[in-house]
């Protein structure tokens, strides 16, 4: 039977997968497509029903199936991007503009932790920055260089907060409309 036939003689529009479960179970049906359908309308003897179950039943395995795919694919996916890290040779990066991780730490020792409104008053009053469009950036992205050159954010930050110890002695990083600068020991640079 036609899914159309199926539809004109029961008046009832139905899915893929619901005719998928109608047709198989018209096959397995003993009686013309007039009685099938009557049956059907009825529900008799649970037609309909079982239908439906079987029609679901189908989805549900063919959703399985796909997330099971998926899956596959998803380790299959992994292991392609473990070796890709393998072949990259990813390794720590710093900048050579900015203050590295190993001067930004010996010089914090003994210096008084800036708050972000002293750092911001310090800024204004040292380069001449509009106190108002400073932001201060207290961390800075982790970063790593591949073989290839190309550099990446790790997603992990440093402690970035700012310092002072005299008046050559002190750390800030800060923004100033979308640029970012670095303030330390007595030099400013856009980084």
């Amino acid at each position: 039977m036609m899914r159309q036939e199926f539809e004109k003689l029961t008046g009832m529009y139905v899915t893929n997968d619901l005719y998928a479960a109608i047709e198989e179970a018209y096959y397995n049906f003993n009686g013309d497509k007039q009685d099938f359908c009557k049956a059907y309308k009825a529900n008799q003897d649970g037609l309909a029903e079982k239908i439906r179950l079987m029609a679901n039943r189908a989805t549900w395995d063919a959703i399985q199936a796909k997330d099971k795919e998926i899956d596959e694919l998803r380790n299959v996916l992994k292991s392609a991007q473990e070796k890709l890290e393998l072949e990259q040779e990813w390794e720590p990066f710093e900048y050579k503009r900015e203050v590295n991780e190993a001067q930004y730490q010996d010089s914090r020792h003994g210096a008084d932790v800036m708050d972000i409104e002293w750092a911001k008053d310090f800024i204004a009053n040292h380069y001449g920055f509009d106190r108002s469009k400073l932001e201060i950036v207290t961390t800075a992205d982790v970063l790593e260089t591949n073989r290839h050159g190309q550099v990446r954010k790790t997603g992990r930050k440093r402690d970035r907060t700012p310092f002072y110890g005299a008046t050559d002695w002190y750390y800030v990083r800060f923004l100033v409309a979308g640029f970012a600068y670095e303030a330390y020991n007595d030099s400013m640079y856009r980084i």
